[in-house]
């Protein structure tokens, strides 16, 4: 798999938070990352712009491209602990990450708290949220024992803000909310629920180091050749790519545009997961990366 670089700043760092209007969104944007940005005009290409790591907005929605925050009944003056609820589920790193960003912000003590059934293993659910205040540079974590985890809430100290991941996920996370989904239990201080999304392509672009004309000779792109694959685009588009192995075969005095290959890339939006297999057809060369109009705008990889 194409070797993508490391995640910097570290994944339980939200740098980058847009928000939306609504009730305490922008209060909770701004305690996270005081450079947050209110969202004006349309949120995919902001999202991508300022390559951003959270979203706040007021209502939970079909929205993924990136991770989202909604606050309910929020009280940061108020507030004076934070409690992330997590158990393993898809969003628990992310509330992790937020409760750990608040409660550096706001100056007041944050921990994990994790619930198991009477008929759960209490050593794996302690072991997964060890793993995870591990993950979390030792985050307090707390385990207990509960046939009713909404009930939880009810004994939380006063100035307790909540964080919870959103329905769908771990058997913790479903037992704060009704039908339809509707959060149902609240903390002293309110509550955020949080839903994680994948990181994509733009939150690692980079400018490429090098991309070659069909025009070019394959003599002078040899020595432009660092990697085993480059792309070849013209003006601006992405129109092939040229691989190391095939201008060594022909020599001096061949044009690109008659060597290269069909265009291989992936999107502005493709989760980066998704993206070591690309790479790896290109024998680990950094991956294209194209938009909607099949201009190259950078590159992802080494």
């Amino acid at each position: 798999m194409v070797a993508l670089p490391e995640q910097s700043p570290p994944p339980f760092a939200l740098q980058s938070v847009i928000w939306t209007r609504g009730k305490g969104c922008g209060e909770l944007a701004t305690i996270l990352d005081p450079s947050s940005l209110r969202v004006e005009g349309k949120l995919e290409e902001i999202c991508r712009a300022e390559r951003a790591d959270l979203l706040v907005t007021k209502k939970m929605t079909s929205f993924d491209l990136v991770s989202v925050a909604v606050p309910h009944e929020l009280d940061l003056a108020a507030t004076t602990s934070i409690v992330a609820a997590v158990a393993g589920g898809p969003h628990s790193d992310l509330a992790a990450a937020v409760a750990r960003q608040l409660g550096e912000r706001l100056d007041v003590p944050a921990e994990l708290l994790s619930a198991y059934g009477p008929d759960d293993d209490q050593a794996a659910a302690q072991s997964s949220l060890d793993a995870l205040s591990a993950l979390a540079d030792g985050m307090l974590n707390r385990l207990v024992q509960t046939e009713q985890p909404a009930d939880l809430v009810e004994e939380l100290d006063k100035g307790t803000l909540l964080i919870a991941g959103a329905p769908g996920g771990s058997w913790l996370q479903r037992q704060f909310f009704g039908p339809g989904r509707k959060l149902q239990t609240r903390a002293p201080a309110g509550t955020v629920v949080v839903r994680s999304a994948p990181q994509r392509a733009f939150h690692l672009l980079r400018e490429p180091d090098a991309y070659l004309s069909p025009m070019l000779g394959s003599g002078d792109a040899l020595r432009l050749l660092e990697y085993a694959v480059l792309p070849v685009a013209e003006n601006g588009k992405l129109v092939g790519m040229v691989r190391r192995s095939a201008l060594l075969l022909v020599g001096h005095g061949i044009q690109v545009g008659s060597i290269m290959e069909d265009p291989v890339a992936v999107t502005f939006d493709t989760p980066v997961d998704e993206i070591g297999e690309v790479g790896q057809a290109l024998g680990g060369a950094p991956v294209p990366v194209i938009d909607d109009d099949g201009f190259l705008v950078g590159v992802v990889g080494p």
